[in-house]
């Protein structure tokens, strides 16, 4: 929304999201998992935020993402499993 931008927060800061991705009362979601890197042998995902530019999609834990987005990751990883066949 222009109000949550105008705030100059164009991302939730992983640290505050609570399961429905939401901080100051605006709700974020998923559009799509964009690539993966492992961070300290841990796995995330880059995310691109609905309604947001690709200049503030963010890397996410990907355990976060299966509580609470389960289907983007289901889709990121089927489309791994794609190409590596």
């Amino acid at each position: 929304s222009p109000q949550a931008r105008s705030h100059g927060r164009a991302r939730p800061p992983p640290a505050l999201l609570d399961r429905n991705w939401q901080i100051c009362g605006i709700h974020y979601h998923v559009e799509r998992v964009v690539r993966e890197r492992r961070l300290h042998g841990k796995r995330q995902l880059l995310v691109k935020w609905r309604g947001y530019p690709e200049s503030d999609n963010s890397w996410e834990p990907v355990e976060q993402l299966q509580a609470d987005c389960p289907k983007a990751v289901a889709i990121w990883d089927e489309k791994q499993r794609q190409l590596r066949k």
